[in-house]
């Protein structure tokens, strides 16, 4: 037997059925060596069509086409119909499996993202209480202030000296104290303002992903809708030539 016999045997029409590879079994012992020995190639031709199909390769169905068409019109054209939708399958499965693997990076980012914005919302809270801290001594600097022009006051009413040297000492300490904590309030200011910046692109970057997410789960929606719908058609058309 040849290649196209074979196939016009187990009734192959472009469709791996459970009806062919059963004919498959049946051919291949039939021709086992240990039952017939007059043509080992054959089983060999038998064996080597079946792990064709086995593997999900498609045998060209232009090897058996005039045996379908002149056996069964109809089966013909509808197996060259389950043909077609098999293909058109094909891309959508492909193209949503590339649907899948964008919407898998996307969520990977915006996990990272995610983590990234906790991060800068912890920062800019810890600032915010750095700055209100350093705005409460501030307070305490100036109510040491106040106290030094009192004491001013008393000595220009008492002329006390020892209220002016304390005056003194207190004024020059408030002023340094001052001058340090403005440096440290500006800088605690300056590095809320980037955090909160910084957070503010990591928020819009959320939502962009979040968008692009929504839309890749819409289309791959879609796709197992387009692909469950050619699934029945093709599972009915098969159904048609069994």
């Amino acid at each position: 037997m040849n290649r196209k016999e074979i196939l016009k045997e187990i009734n192959y029409n472009g469709v791996y059925t459970k009806e062919t590879k059963k004919k498959l079994r049946e051919l291949l012992k039939k021709y086992h060596p240990d039952h017939y020995k007059k043509e080992s190639d054959t089983f060999k031709m038998i064996n080597e069509i079946k792990k064709e199909l086995d593997s999900g390769k498609k045998i060209s169905f232009e090897e058996n086409k005039e045996y379908v068409k002149s056996n069964n019109e109809d089966d013909y054209k509808i197996t060259e119909e389950i043909i077609e939708l098999t293909k058109k399958m094909n891309q959508l499965v492909e193209q949503r499996k590339n649907c899948k693997k964008e919407f898998d990076r996307l969520q990977a980012k915006y996990r990272i993202e995610y983590d990234n914005d906790i991060d800068f919302r912890n920062q800019v809270a810890d600032s915010t209480n750095n700055i209100l801290e350093i705005q409460s001594k501030r307070q305490k600097y100036n109510i040491l202030l106040i106290v030094s022009v009192l004491l001013t006051v008393l000595f220009i009413f008492t002329k006390w000296y020892y209220a002016l040297i304390i005056t003194v000492i207190l004024f020059v300490y408030a002023i340094f104290n001052f001058t340090k904590i403005d440096i440290s309030l500006n800088e605690e200011l300056s590095n809320n303002q980037k955090t909160m910046k910084v957070s503010e692109n990591s928020v819009k970057k959320i939502h962009s992903i979040t968008d692009e997410m929504n839309s890749l789960y819409k289309q791959i929606w879609d796709l197992d809708c387009d692909i469950n719908r050619l699934t029945t058609k093709i599972n009915l058309l098969k159904a048609k030539i069994r």
